[in-house]
């Protein structure tokens, strides 16, 4: 396991995360469940805070695929109240720019090509 993914926050971001699986746009891809065992690459994160931002990722996997995690707690935190969500790419592309909204895309300072 890549050692910066190998936290308590992470650990659990990836955990709810992984409960709500969305594919984007372009190629068809797996919906197939992943871990953090399953990334590759790190391609950009920013760690969230309880009650504040999100634990927010994009991650190439194993497989080809690419992740990217948005979930976050409350002030209690991952126990209480988590929520979280994935959505699974084909490309990096597609990632950057049908998986992340703009406000993603400066938190993690990801473009869009033109």
């Amino acid at each position: 396991m890549l050692e910066e993914i190998n936290t308590y926050d992470w650990k659990e971001a990836f955990g709810y995360a992984n409960s709500v699986f969305t594919v984007q746009f372009a190629k068809p891809v797996s919906t197939k469940p992943f871990s953090r065992e399953d990334v590759v690459e790190i391609i950009a994160m920013d760690d969230g805070e309880n009650d504040a931002s999100n634990w927010i990722g994009v991650f190439k996997l194993k497989d080809g695929r690419y992740a990217i995690i948005d979930a976050g707690c409350d002030y209690t935190g991952w126990d209480c109240q988590a929520w979280g969500s994935v959505e699974v790419t084909g490309s990096l592309e597609e990632a950057i720019r049908f998986g992340l909204d703009n406000y993603q895309r400066n938190r993690l300072n990801l473009r869009i090509s033109e």
